[in-house]
């Protein structure tokens, strides 16, 4: 079960209002297997992935949020003139764009890095894929939390990623019904807002759930998402 889960600020903000601020009416089941909550698990891919998003403390909680690329602040207001890597006198992006063909987030921008240490990173896009390509998915609850279950076809390991929402501006979007996860790479792909130039600004790749299942999108880089952290085996 996969959904295309592609947007931008203006498309989430769609979402949002046509939600009217309501969160998915599905309850899923408890899950009754056991998940994990170890920093590397093997779950067949070629890479350990995380039990716990970065900043949390167990698999059900949310953990912290973070712009793309930009590992020394966890807050709550998420906007594009306080992204560290955007020029608001310029108005353009002063790295990562496609004029320094820098399309991977460098271990010193990455919050996974910086966090836990120099093993651990964001995935790839590719390394989210054989994780979609690499398990059989639950929609269930994990302790009272809504979300998904990825269990391993190879190592029978299960790992749980909640809906923990995302942040935009000041605001906390979709708790409880939506998940965004950052990758570690930007798209080719380049956003158009009004008023704005952005014409050497990137998108970034992200891993995005719902009750209707799970699939790449990409994502504004300024917003606040959730980082899964993976490290070689």
């Amino acid at each position: 079960m996969k959904f295309r889960f592609i947007f931008s600020v203006l498309a989430l903000a769609a979402i949002v209002s046509a939600s009217c601020g309501k969160e998915d009416s599905s309850k899923p089941a408890e899950f009754k297997g056991e998940i994990s909550s170890a920093r590397a698990v093997d779950m067949g891919t070629g890479v350990s992935w995380s039990g716990i998003n970065l900043g949390a403390g167990s698999p059900e909680q949310a953990g912290g949020y973070y712009a793309w690329a930009e590992p020394l602040k966890d807050t709550t207001s998420f906007i594009l003139d306080t992204y560290v890597h955007y020029s608001t006198i310029l108005t353009v992006y002063l790295k990562y764009y496609a004029g320094d063909k820098a399309m991977q987030a460098e271990a010193a921008d990455d919050p996974a890095t910086h966090f836990w240490g120099p093993e651990y990173r964001m995935p790839s896009r590719s390394e989210f894929q054989d994780l979609i390509e690499a398990c059989d998915w639950t929609f269930a609850s994990y302790k009272g939390k809504a979300g998904w279950v990825a269990t391993s076809k190879t190592t029978g390991n299960s790992i749980f990623f909640p809906f923990a929402g995302y942040r935009s501006g000041m605001s906390m979007k979709r708790l409880g019904s939506r998940g965004v996860y950052w990758t570690g790479e930007l798209t080719s792909v380049v956003a158009e807002e009004s008023g704005t130039n952005k014409a050497n600004q990137n998108l970034c790749w992200t891993f995005g759930i719902s009750s209707s299942g799970t699939d790449l999108g990409y994502a504004e880089r300024y917003i606040g998402a959730s980082v899964r952290p993976v490290s070689n085996l």
